[in-house]
């Protein structure tokens, strides 16, 4: 178990009783797939214990040798025993399919290797396409790879990214973030296509939010009206578009700091707080992390704190190791255990000066931050007289909770 699972509840997974999802994984994996196709499943069923198999009625084929009007048995497994298959009868998906593994299990299964797995690990489908997403997907497969990288390629993931279903607008979204050159390769059209899909408030909001992101993180100046448009007062995009701009212009007006930071949108003093250092309102972070009643906030506040002012910062920011948020003391935990042994007189302190479940989090901060940490963790589950506290430090360095008696 790490050490932050030690130190803080495990949340509970998610996705239980909820067939796989799909999605994301089908435009990468079609890029490269034996075949992608849209077509309708026939008599979903099991051949062992986590094998399935389907006939799969080819309606249009997108890459590949299949013909439209065959059938095609395909192949995936369930290993999860706590959600349903991931295919019913009679579902209609668009699916990249590459050959068998090559496992025995596999030979087992398929003796005469007469099927195609679902590829991505059986993920690579969509789940009721609509024409939008079997249009665009099927313009950008149609390029040659090196298109892809390029101006083409750009345009056509911006055309998925504005038309497509949010799984594979989302997918087209993360392939935009990781071209090289993304600013030079960004047409008229391109452009437009994303202004489009920020203004657009029939697209996710999660979607829209990505895209400013985009517009941030990769400094696509061009755009720059369009985050400038949802930076207003009353745009449920404010928060992420102000970043944005901030980003573009390596940071943000110690003016626009100020007055955001009064702001009762919780996400917008985010943001504000992020751009905080270096400006007068950066000698505010210290009582934010403490005071402000969103934990988002006082997260954002530990970070750049200590992002600002480093090992003078050790002492403010340890407050938040007894945040009433895990979030804001995981953030605490990170940022102080990043510091290194600068940090772990002041950790070590904390947790001689406590007792029970409480020292978790400076615990935690121990394990984190090097031969140093380790030092005091040892030191403390050989003397702290408190025995639940050594024994959470003999487990965060490996031993037994408990010592043998």
């Amino acid at each position: 178990m790490g050490f932050l699972a030690l130190a803080f509840a495990p949340v509970a997974a998610a996705g239980a009783g909820v067939p796989a999802p799909g999605g994301e994984p089908l435009l990468a994996a079609a890029e490269t797939a034996t075949a992608t196709a849209l077509g309708t499943l026939e008599q979903p069923g099991q051949v062992d214990l986590h094998g399935w198999a389907a006939s799969l009625q080819v309606e249009r084929v997108l890459t590949g040798d299949l013909a439209p009007g065959s059938k095609v048995r395909i192949a995936w497994e369930e290993l999860s025993r706590g959600r349903p298959a991931r295919f019913r009868d009679g579902d209609r998906i668009l699916v990249a399919l590459d050959p068998l593994p090559g496992a025995s299990l596999w030979s087992q299964r398929f003796p005469n290797r007469d099927a195609l797995a679902v590829a991505a690990g059986g993920d690579a489908f969509l789940r009721t396409p609509d024409a939008a997403s079997v249009e665009t997907l099927a313009a950008y497969l149609a390029l040659a790879p090196e298109q892809r990288l390029a101006g083409p390629g750009v345009e056509a993931l911006t055309d998925l990214l504005s038309r497509a279903q949010p799984p594979l607008a989302r997918a087209a979204l993360a392939r935009l973030a990781e071209l090289p050159g993304l600013d030079s390769k960004i047409s008229y059209a391109a452009r437009q296509q994303l202004a489009h899909a920020v203004a657009d408030p029939g697209r996710p909001t999660e979607l829209r939010q990505g895209v400013l992101r985009l517009i941030g993180g990769r400094k696509l100046r061009s755009l720059r009206p369009a985050a400038e448009l949802q930076a207003q007062e009353g745009s449920p995009l404010r928060s992420e578009a102000l970043g944005a701009l901030a980003a573009l212009d390596g940071g943000m007006p110690a003016d626009r700091v100020a007055r955001l930071l009064e702001s009762e949108d919780p996400a917008v003093r985010g943001v504000a707080v992020r751009n905080a250092p270096g400006t007068p309102s950066e000698r505010r972070l210290a009582r934010l992390l403490r005071e402000d009643p969103d934990p988002q906030v006082r997260a954002a506040a530990v970070e750049a704190l200590l992002a600002a002012q480093g090992e003078a910062a050790v002492g403010p920011a340890s407050a938040a190791l007894f945040d009433s948020d895990a979030g804001v003391r995981e953030a605490a935990v990170r940022g102080l255990a990043s510091l290194g042994a600068a940090a772990v007189p002041t950790l070590e302190n904390l947790v001689e000066r406590r007792v029970g479940e409480e020292v978790g989090a400076p615990l935690a901060a121990l394990a984190l931050a090097g031969p140093a940490g380790r030092a005091a963790l040892e030191r403390i589950a050989a003397l702290h007289p408190d025995e639940q506290v050594r024994a959470l430090a003999r487990a965060m360095t490996g031993r037994r909770a408990r010592p043998p008696h």
